[in-house]
């Protein structure tokens, strides 16, 4: 915390130590938020690693390439599906948690 570095634990937000440190605005917001707010920064997902690798492989092909690869379009579309694919296949397509 004290290297800028946030953290999400209530914890960390509630220590004298850090939060003397801190803007109180910030320390305030923080502490409702983790009250308040979806404890999951994005849904929960099942098969995440092989998630992560399929996203990877875009991002991939968009750095090595600048962003000019011809591929990009269609490599997003078909990793999509298969993402698609994962959710469905883990009961998770079209929910929200």
């Amino acid at each position: 915390m004290l290297a800028n570095i946030p953290m999400a634990r209530v914890s960390v937000w509630s220590d004298p130590s850090v939060t003397t440190h801190i803007n109180p605005g910030i320390v305030d917001t923080m502490l409702h938020a983790s009250s308040f707010g979806n404890p999951y920064p994005m849904p929960l997902m099942t098969s995440i690693v092989p998630a992560r690798s399929l996203i990877g492989e875009i991002i991939s092909e968009s750095i090595h390439t600048r962003g000019t690869s011809p591929r990009l379009q269609t490599l997003a579309s078909q990793k999509a599906a298969e993402l698609d694919e994962l959710l469905k296949a883990d009961g998770e397509y079209g929910t929200a948690r």
